[in-house]
């Protein structure tokens, strides 16, 4: 994929390259790998930022962009377990449920498949990487053991994922409405402790234009 948007980016005409502003409300939960560790409940967040696609032919392109990304959910420890914050370390105890609240930095880099224009629309297919860099974790356990913990000491500064989805843009004389849906899902671990290791997982409706 590096390659690839490398030789775009060298290649690409102004008039190959778009950009565009995204805005996308999301339900995310979170997947813990650990026999200690259940999924509890998922939440709703949000994802906005900015979009550029680079054409390298007509109806192909490599997309990035600069996104900020929240996430959120809550985990049951089915055991004792120490949970570290910035100022303190505290024992939860067994089956006690902790939703975390984490903040992101979001640089997608991905292919985008459209359609030629039917009408006023065209229909496009999108798919790729996401690297995530964490800016700020939370974490409030249900039983007020602690609330609004700055938890970023248990979160991974990075984290990694992909996303695959698609939708409808909608001609407005040189620029574009959007609109589609996106499924993503990490496959490194979004906290620092292996014995924590969680993906997270969100479904999120895109809304944005195209200039």
């Amino acid at each position: 994929m590096l390659i690839i948007f490398s030789g775009v980016l060298f290649s690409a005409n102004a008039q190959d390259i778009k950009l565009g502003i995204e805005f996308s409300p999301l339900v995310n939960w979170l997947n813990p790998d650990e026999d200690h560790l259940k999924r509890d409940k998922a939440a709703f967040n949000f994802d906005f930022g900015l979009n550029a696609e680079f054409y390298f032919r007509d109806n192909y392109a490599v997309v990035t962009g600069l996104y900020f990304n929240n996430q959120s959910g809550k985990i049951k420890y089915l055991k004792d377990y120490e949970f570290e914050t910035s100022n303190e370390t505290y024992t939860l105890t067994a089956n006690e449920v902790v939703k975390h609240k984490m903040r992101y930095i979001r640089v997608p880099l991905g292919l985008k498949m459209k359609t030629n224009e039917i009408g006023y629309m065209t229909f496009f297919a999108r798919l790729g990487l996401n690297s995530y860099f964490n800016t700020r974790s939370k974490a409030t356990t249900d039983s007020d053991l602690f609330s609004d913990a700055n938890s970023t000491k248990s979160a991974s500064f990075f984290h990694a994922g992909y996303f695959i989805g698609g939708g409808i843009e909608y001609s407005i004389g040189a620029s574009a409405l959007t609109a589609g849906v996106t499924y993503q899902n990490g496959f490194t671990n979004s906290f620092s402790s292996p014995n924590h290791h969680t993906v997270s997982s969100q479904v999120a409706l895109n809304l944005g234009i195209i200039f």
